[in-house]
């Protein structure tokens, strides 16, 4: 399954005559009976994509942003941080869906992002960088990945003796839309969760949320 899902085709107002071959339409034993119907769609917004909602949220993006502050995990509170500082990593196994994720983060302004191919390299990477003095702000974690998945990655993290590194954001990115999943998410640490194929839109708006620092009780911010 396509991890990202990025230019896809705008819907516009119109009728669309859909052409069915089938030899279930009517109870006669006759083959390949044909039918025409119309069925006309309602305006799209200019902005929603094909698979898009019309509000422009996600449902999925939408019970995680509910659900949100059921998670307790501490994250870094890096609303003080300019965007083009901010320091992203990613977590993805397949190489064309790191290009184009990273292709994508560039555009909304990010300078400094990179990909890692498997959970193990991303902590290592994660630890690595934290040493050097310029560590990670925000990982976006998928959760099935070979050597070392997303839920186990994370659970690392949490333990790390590395502030930076423990208090880290972590987004996963899960291919499963059901409830167990979700509380599995949250239960390694992760602080959020999109569901794949992400939708650029939904990622740019989940980003800009923490971006602008929009905060409840839980899960803590710890100053940076």
């Amino acid at each position: 399954m396509a991890l990202f899902n990025w230019n896809r085709p705008r819907i516009k107002a119109q009728q669309v005559r859909i052409f069915i071959v089938s030899s279930h339409l009517h109870h006669r034993d006759t083959d390949n009976q044909k039918a025409w119907f119309t069925v006309t769609f309602p305006k799209a917004n200019k902005e929603t994509s094909a698979g898009d909602s019309q509000n422009g949220t996600d449902p999925i993006a939408k019970t995680a942003e509910a659900e949100r502050s059921q998670s307790t995990t501490a994250y870094r509170d890096f609303s003080n941080v300019p965007r083009e500082q901010l320091r992203i990593c990613i977590a993805e196994d397949n190489p064309i869906n790191q290009k184009i994720a990273m292709q994508f983060m560039e555009k909304l302004g990010f300078k400094h992002v990179d990909a890692y191919d498997n959970g193990l390299a991303a902590v290592e990477g994660l630890r690595k960088k934290a040493k050097e003095g310029e560590p990670y702000h925000i990982i976006l974690m998928d959760v099935q990945m070979p050597v070392l998945d997303g839920y186990e990655a994370t659970k690392l993290l949490r333990k790390d003796p590395i502030e930076a590194v423990r208090n880290m954001l972590v987004i996963a990115m899960t291919a499963s839309a059901i409830q167990g999943d979700r509380e599995k998410c949250l239960a390694s640490g992760m602080n959020d969760y999109l569901a794949k194929p992400v939708r650029s839109g939904v990622l740019k708006k989940k980003l800009d949320q923490y971006l602008q620092q929009v905060r409840t009780n839980t899960p803590t911010v710890i100053a940076h």
